[in-house]
């Protein structure tokens, strides 16, 4: 009679002998407490590749808000820049002549505010010579 395997009547198997040699690689596996200091270093070096992409000399900071730079955006025409960096030159030369306008009428304010001075210090030497009489007489 032959033999017939159903879901019912399996065939017996062989146990596998083990030989005592693992055939699972082991140098791949990396203990947990070194997988979590190479995450943490990777975060480090993560932050400070970050920082670094900000015109800071020491990076950014946290709670510190980073200007930004126009420039680095890909779809910046360097055409803008240029018309923007003629625009942004000649508000600045607007300002400084401004300035220099403004330091000019202060020093001609305090030359008036001297001048008004001096006039009010020989004013009364003045009142006083012309109220006098003829012999040096007061008439007051």
């Amino acid at each position: 009679m032959s033999k017939v395997q159903t879901r019912f009547n399996r065939f017996k198997n062989k146990p596998e002998k083990n030989s005592g040699k693992s055939k699972t690689e082991r140098g791949s596996y990396i203990p947990p407490n070194v997988q979590i200091e190479r995450m943490f270093a990777a975060g480090r070096r993560l932050e400070a590749l970050r920082s670094g992409l900000y015109d800071h000399p020491e990076g950014l900071k946290k709670g510190e808000d980073a200007e930004i730079d126009p420039t680095r955006h890909p779809s910046v025409d360097m055409a803008d820049i240029s018309e923007l960096q003629r625009g942004l030159a000649k508000k600045l030369a607007d300002q400084a002549l401004l300035q220099k306008e403004i330091s000019e009428m202060q020093k001609k304010a305090e030359a008036a505010k001297a001048l008004d001075k001096t006039k009010a210090e020989a004013a009364p030497h003045n009142s006083n010579e012309a109220v006098s009489g003829v012999n040096g007489e007061s008439s007051v």
